[in-house]
């Protein structure tokens, strides 16, 4: 009986630990990390990598083509010693293309490293805060992730 009762334990703390899919049709983002961060030695333009992961219901996150409309929009937020605060900069939009027809209408997770190009108007700018988000093929708006102060030593 004892044994019966450890095995009826130990299976319910398995079943407790496998994370069920998302049925959320409406895409959720989380940062990660902004990595790899400093100047191409080809063009002296700034480069970085902002790596997050993403979840979706229906598996329509990405798009079917470059050319379809874009899917993700990152914001830049600049420091500004003398006045002391952040101010948005213009936004960039990208179109990131799926990877596998296979996840069409499938619950889906993962990670997606965005590789960024010149993100700061000049190199006088050292604090950054970004702000990015998808949008599905439904349009269906992800939430609103904002990055930690991202502080840049080049």
């Amino acid at each position: 009986m004892r044994n019966l009762l450890i095995l009826f334990l130990a299976s319910l703390i398995c079943f407790a630990c496998v994370k069920a899919k998302t049925e959320n049709v409406v895409p959720v983002l989380a940062y990660i990390d902004f990595e790899k961060a400093g100047k191409s030695p080809y063009s002296n333009q700034d480069t970085a990598v902002l790596k997050f992961s993403f979840e979706d219901g229906d598996g329509d996150l990405f798009r079917d083509q470059k050319t379809d409309p874009s899917n993700i929009v990152v914001i830049p937020s600049y420091f500004y010693p003398d006045s002391n605060k952040f101010s948005k900069g213009l936004a960039f939009s990208y179109v990131l293309v799926t990877p596998n027809e296979y996840y069409k209408n499938k619950s889906i997770t993962g990670e997606i490293e965005l590789p960024l190009s010149q993100f700061r108007p000049s190199d006088a700018i050292k604090k950054i805060q970004l702000e990015f988000f998808m949008v599905d093929m439904k349009d269906n708006k992800s939430n609103v992730v904002t990055t930690p102060t991202i502080v840049l030593n080049f």
